[in-house]
């Protein structure tokens, strides 16, 4: 999936364009790279500290038998600092 030209298949009503629009627009506007995102297939987005992100990939491959993601970035110390809940979920999915 292209994120530049999404498939359209479903007709999006002005307010639904407007209201994603001004999303975009602020998630676009972060104020840093600090910042990380993740889901596990809820409602919730957690953010971390994406500075820690070389640490949590070597702590996840150096685990006898891996290491979820989450579990990882709370070992290293990059914690979860917030959660987001959206309106539905955002389904955790590889492209």
């Amino acid at each position: 999936m292209n994120p530049n030209k999404p498939n359209q298949k479903m007709r999006l009503t002005n307010e639904e364009k407007e209201w994603m629009k001004r999303l975009q627009a602020v998630l676009s506007d972060r104020p840093s790279n600090r910042l990380g995102f993740f889901t596990v297939g809820d409602a919730s987005l957690y953010v971390y500290d994406k500075t820690k992100e070389a640490d949590i990939s070597r702590h996840i491959d150096e685990a006898p038998k891996g290491m979820d993601f989450s579990k990882a970035v709370d070992a290293v110390g990059g914690g979860v600092v917030r959660i987001l809940v959206f309106p539905s979920e955002v389904h955790s999915v590889a492209g």
